[in-house]
């Protein structure tokens, strides 16, 4: 892929920021497996306070 310069206020610049081996790390997504998926993106409670300290309140008051 070419990148050709770019002229803003003046100034000459790339438009390619990354590589081409670069850009396929990026755009490539490792094997994950659905245990790993659970594990790493499910939210603890911890977590939870965390992001709503209100909610934890609310449900003791019911």
């Amino acid at each position: 892929m070419l990148s050709w310069p770019v002229a803003v206020w003046g100034w000459s610049m790339s438009t390619r920021m990354f590589s081409e081996n670069q850009l396929e790390r990026l755009r490539s997504y490792p094997d994950i497996s659905r245990e790993d998926l659970i594990r790493y993106f499910t939210l603890t409670p911890a977590d939870l306070a965390f992001i709503d300290p209100g909610a934890a309140a609310a449900r003791v008051i019911d």
